[in-house]
């Protein structure tokens, strides 16, 4: 007898999860009710919502059905395998198979046309946490209407997705030894991750989302993760020319205190008071060179040659404030003598605890 097959739906939800978030809870308990009746569970990749319902599909070894959005045939054959690498399910027991963008389509639409695919092909709906009005709550009703079978029973009050990231740092608060810093180091401000860390795999990361009480991808997490593997992995985000690179600022850190601002846009602060700071001549003499911010319309053709080193001066906003440096490729901290390294936390008790775990010199940017 064919199995009959199930998918648990929500809407977005906020991007820096723990393991006492409402949905978080309710996705697992979704996934072992699912177990429990033996049925096929119906699932994707590309949103944090189809990974933790992919993942815990995978840790209680369901049979799965993973519905991979795809711009062509040759885009789902690299998701694929970048699915086969992040998550630890018994291919035997997991079919994957794509949802390609219909001819004519927007890649912008690929997402919607997905989350129809996997409606369609399930039997049974599960809502956890959906948004009145939204994408998934019409499916959820046409579904309904196609005589599919709604298990409501888990749903929970949904939730507005924002979760902004403010600090408050007011001058006379600051650290004095922040006087000191002058124009010794380079330093690569870290931020709060809105998924696994680059050198992580998506199962790791929703472990940790699981056993956590708060999100463990915060910007201090980071900064221990960077000083604990010794390496700062560069990403080709926002870079020119598409190359991964990492950067870092010659602005002291009050001064780069002024930078650090919520961008709704990307969902994520431009960077957090946390960072490591790498003596100056010490980073030019490894591979790091200073920006060269370039006229947008005069200097084009110079900018495509080792386009990573360039950037438009910009209109909006002048980048030349950032006093920014980049690195091409990782940047490997295991070689550096202890007296060329700082790090950088916000409060005293965080610069404690760090100093003390990783053997690593540290300053806070609050007075202690």
């Amino acid at each position: 007898m064919k199995s009959k097959k199930a998918a648990i739906l929500l809407s977005r939800q906020p991007l820096h999860p723990n393991g006492n978030a409402g949905w978080v809870r309710q996705v697992i308990k979704a996934v072992q009710w699912v177990r429990d009746h033996d049925l096929t569970l119906v699932t994707s990749i590309g949103l944090q919502t189809w990974e933790l319902i992919t993942t815990f599909g995978a840790e209680l070894d369901l049979r799965q059905e993973i519905l991979i959005p795809a711009a062509n045939e040759s885009d789902f054959a690299r998701l694929q395998s970048w699915t086969l690498e992040q998550f630890t399910f018994d291919q035997t027991r997991t079919r994957i198979r794509p949802v390609i963008l219909s001819e004519g389509g927007e890649v912008t639409n690929l997402s919607v046309q997905r989350d129809r695919a996997v409606v369609d092909t399930a039997d049974t709906l599960v809502p956890i946490s959906v948004r009145s009005g939204g994408n998934m709550s019409r499916l959820i009703s046409e579904g309904y209407s196609a005589g599919k079978e709604i298990m409501s029973s888990m749903q929970i009050v949904y939730q507005r997705r924002s979760s902004r990231l403010k600090y408050k740092i007011i001058h006379d608060h600051l650290n004095s030894e922040l006087d000191r810093f002058g124009r010794k180091y380079l330093v690569h401000w870290t931020r709060s991750s809105n998924g696994p860390w680059p050198d992580e795999r998506v199962v790791d990361y929703w472990r940790a989302v699981v056993d956590s009480k708060t999100h463990p991808r915060s910007a201090f997490d980071t900064l221990q993760h960077i000083v604990s593997t010794r390496k700062i992995i560069a990403s080709p985000r926002h870079m020119p020319g598409g190359v991964a690179t990492v950067s870092m600022t010659g602005l002291d850190p009050e001064k780069a205190l002024a930078l650090m601002r919520w961008r709704a846009r990307y969902h994520e602060m431009s960077f957090e008071p946390y960072g490591l700071a790498i003596d100056r001549d010490f980073a030019l003499a490894h591979g790091v060179v200073p920006v060269v911010y370039y006229e947008k319309k005069s200097s084009q053709s110079e900018a495509r040659e080792n386009a990573w080193q360039f950037q438009s001066r910009g209109h909006k906003t002048d980048w030349r404030v950032e006093e920014e440096f980049r690195c091409r490729g990782d940047f490997d901290l295991s070689g550096i003598p202890p007296d060329k390294l700082l790090a950088i936390c916000y409060r005293p008790d965080e610069s404690t605890r760090l100093e003390s775990t990783s053997g690593i010199r540290t300053i806070s940017i609050l007075a202690r």
